[in-house]
């Protein structure tokens, strides 16, 4: 069955001139809050941004991207995603492979000399895909260094000319103070074995309401032949 998501895609599209993009109500006080922490830690922290850090920190700053990462996974869901088998080696080929080739880039936002925030993520010739960003919570959480790091990459890819940077898929609050446009999304389940074919319609029928309505007319029934049979 094909049902509409829950979650959405989202991106900040360059249709509109940056001062547009920033006047918006919503987002105009946060990049103004944005704005303040920045300028304290420019000042006070050294806070710096690279957009092409040299070969050798590469390794360093996928690193805290993992470690990082995982611990936010952890404390929003429960669960690392990046545990998954697989996952930590094709980010790893992605920051090697892929900067290599162009189709990948990384961005690092230090305070003090140390990395603060990263972000790894894929870019087209007209698209920056913002796909793993971490920033270290624990030391750094007044400073809001991801968001800093988002904003600057906003600013960084317009100036070059491309299009547009993507969020990616899910429905996390933060994107809608930063988005221009929201793609709607389905959801789709097929089955192509026996047992799938079991499962699928299991997630059908309760999916609308079907097998719940049938218990609870069994249920119904088995309390009626009781009820007749004086049990």
């Amino acid at each position: 069955p094909t049902r509409p998501s829950q979650n959405v895609g989202s991106a900040i599209v360059f249709d509109q001139p940056a001062e547009a993009w920033a006047s918006d109500p919503e987002r105009k006080p946060v990049l103004g809050q944005m704005a303040r922490k920045r300028a304290q830690g420019e000042k006070r922290q050294g806070l710096v941004v690279d957009f092409a850090p040299p070969a050798g920190d590469i390794p360093a700053a996928v690193d805290f991207l993992f470690d990082h990462k995982s611990k936010q996974y952890i404390a929003t869901t429960g669960v690392d995603a990046l545990a998954f088998p697989g996952l930590k080696e094709f980010f790893r080929a992605v920051s090697t492979e892929g900067l290599a080739n162009g189709l990948a880039h990384v961005s690092v936002l230090r305070l003090d000399g140390e990395i603060a925030a990263a972000h790894l993520g894929y870019r087209t010739s007209r698209r920056l895909y913002y796909i793993l960003m971490a920033d270290d919570r624990p030391r750094f959480a007044k400073m809001s260094c991801g968001t800093l790091l988002l904003l600057d990459n906003v600013t960084h890819w317009r100036a070059a000319g491309l299009d547009a940077v993507d969020l990616g898929i899910g429905a996390e609050p933060w994107k809608r103070v930063w988005r221009t446009s929201e793609t709607l999304l389905v959801d789709h389940l097929s089955a192509v074995t026996a047992r799938g074919r079991v499962y699928t319609l299991l997630r059908r029928s309760i999916a609308d309401g079907t097998m719940l309505g049938e218990l609870r007319r069994r249920w119904r029934a088995r309390g009626a032949r009781r009820a007749m049979s004086g049990g």
